[in-house]
């Protein structure tokens, strides 16, 4: 159990040249003994942090959440436009039921003056009639000598 010390020397060229297969230079002894990851995957892993994918997945993360933000203000600014079109078709329609409750205002007194009008000009024939019928009670009896008829 010598630790790093029994590791493998290598030169800086060599350490660049075999990029891919550092780690099998530099295990130390305590983990010699135990079983040692399988070589590819430890160029796939060491290749992903070298070659980039580790830095972009690290600047995905970062930028998730600004584009989650992004795209949370940008469903809040749709529903608002929903509810401000919303609000101008309650508008309106409050504006139309005015305007038609004033024409429907307007329906009914003009109805209502034409049947005050007809209820005066009724009231009148039934004035004329009731004195017509009173002229014509006079000659209700057939008798001449009554004294209910008048001549």
């Amino acid at each position: 159990m010598l630790g790093f010390a029994s590791c493998k020397q290598i030169s800086f060229y060599h350490f660049w040249a075999s990029a891919m297969s550092f780690t099998t230079y530099c295990i130390p002894d305590t983990f010699a003994e135990k079983q040692d990851m399988d070589p590819i995957l430890k160029q796939q892993l060491l290749a992903f942090i070298l070659g980039g994918s580790f830095l972009s997945t690290i600047t995905g993360f970062v930028t998730l959440k600004y584009t989650k933000k992004q795209a949370e203000a940008k469903a809040l600014s749709s529903v608002q436009d929903v509810y401000q079109e919303l609000i101008a078709d309650l508008r309106a329609d409050k504006e139309a039921m005015k305007k038609d409750k004033v024409e429907s205002e307007t329906r009914w007194t003009i109805r209502i003056e034409k049947l005050e009008s007809n209820q005066q000009s009724q009231d009148k024939k039934i004035a004329d009639n009731e004195k017509e019928i009173a002229d014509l009670k006079r000659f209700k009896c057939i008798n001449l000598s009554c004294n209910n008829r008048k001549q």
